[in-house]
């Protein structure tokens, strides 16, 4: 209980750290009476069976060895961010202790991840205006008059081809209609042979390529934006002005309808793209932590190995140690001045030994305990403190029945 042997017990015994009945008592054969109350000392009883306490250069030898390996980790965070992220998400996952420290505050982190997804969509769909719209629709002019057509901005075929009568509008150009533009076959042949002659006419005419395509003006597609999207003025009490329609493009009406259609289109995607990705709080088992490209920054800088002689010669010169699972301190030495393994842990295989009897009342909080009555021996069952067999115990008793004292 108190002792990890026997003859460990016996010594604590000699050295007068044992009481009962508060007395203290150095003679290992003394008999205990029912209601007895024994106590040993703490400290004894915590180095006994504690873990052995490693001297100064051991235990800088094992953090060093840990001091490598964390450099490595942390080396290897840097050149891989990413896919270390991954490993560490995935590393949580196999440890209960860690995935339930997760899981903890994991209804506040869903609500928040939910909250700035609505946040971003509303900027998003904010964003999405007719004059942006129009605008990067002109800005690609130059790959209008390079190809042919707009180049696909990822919106889905709708938005596409709205983008496009918008552009041919707005100024005055025709696109050509390319073969998987056509709906059947006779417009798919039709499409190929216009596609043809079109590129025919390009080549003899020389056309300029992409790269040679003088960039678009900004300031023209702004006043383009202009007649076809006026900003609204008001007369000196406030009250909106009619637009006089004479400045405005011929087919102004036109264009904004188009592009009033392209920003509901691209709302409601990304509306339905947002809440694809929002989690369900009943199933927090599909929530995935967010890569978060910045997590390296929090890592520390790579830690410096420690000095075996400095440590030995004088063990404060080489604190604090920078390993976040060590708090400051070299492996079990924490508390340097006790006898035993510091934060205090209990001894390899000590389980087998740990043995509660049925007939002690034992408190370890205090190192007290009440000898309550004598053992009993029953069918199948010992109270008997012992490594022994059961073989071994009778042969014991036999032996010492008959030289036991009268």
């Amino acid at each position: 209980m108190f002792a990890s042997s026997p003859r460990q017990a016996a010594q604590f015994i000699r050295y007068g750290k044992v009481k009962v009945n508060g007395v203290t008592i150095k003679h290992p054969g003394y008999l205990l009476k029912a209601g007895d109350v024994f106590s040993c000392d703490p400290e004894r009883v915590l180095q006994a069976v504690g873990r052995s306490k490693p001297s100064v250069k051991e235990s800088v030898e094992l953090v060093n060895r840990q001091i490598r390996r964390y450099n490595r980790y942390v080396k290897k965070c840097k050149k891989f961010p990413e896919q270390m992220f991954k490993v560490r998400e995935n590393h949580k996952k196999r440890h209960p202790w860690l995935l339930n420290k997760e899981k903890e505050n994991l209804a506040d982190k869903i609500a928040e991840t939910n909250t700035k997804t609505l946040k971003r969509m509303n900027e998003n769909i904010n964003a999405v205006t007719p004059s942006s719209i129009l605008k990067k629709i002109l800005l690609n002019e130059n790959v209008f008059d390079a190809t042919g057509n707009l180049p696909d901005f990822g919106f889905g075929g709708d938005v596409q081809g709205k983008s496009l009568s918008v552009f041919q509008l707005a100024t005055g150009k025709r696109a050509i209609l390319t073969p998987v533009e056509a709906k059947d076959e006779t417009k798919k042949e039709e499409a190929v042979e216009a596609a043809e002659v079109k590129a025919e006419e390009v080549k003899a005419a020389e056309p300029a390529t992409s790269a040679e395509v003088a960039p678009v003006d900004e300031q023209k597609v702004e006043e383009l934006i202009t007649k076809i999207l006026p900003p609204k003025k008001t007369d000196a009490e406030g009250k909106p002005v009619a637009v006089n329609k004479s400045e405005l493009l011929p087919h102004a009406g036109d264009i904004k309808k188009l592009l009033h259609d392209i920003v509901k289109i691209r709302a409601e995607q990304i509306r339905v793209e947002a809440n694809k990705s929002l989690i369900d709080p009943a199933n927090p088992e599909s929530y995935k932590k967010p890569y978060d490209p910045e997590w390296v920054k929090g890592l520390p800088e790579e830690i410096p190995l420690i000095d075996a002689e400095a440590a030995e010669t004088d063990l404060q010169s080489v604190l604090p140690v920078r390993l976040p699972w060590l708090a400051g301190n070299l492996y079990g030495l924490q508390e340097p001045e006790k006898p035993y393994f510091t934060p205090w842990a209990p001894r390899p295989f000590l389980s087998p030994f740990a043995i509660l009897p049925h007939h002690i009342e034992i408190s370890f909080e205090t190192c007290h305990a009440i000898y309550m009555r004598d053992p009993i021996a029953r069918p199948g069952h010992s109270e008997v403190i012992s490594p022994f067999s059961l073989d071994m115990h009778e042969r014991a008793y036999m032996f010492y029945v008959t030289r036991r004292r009268k």
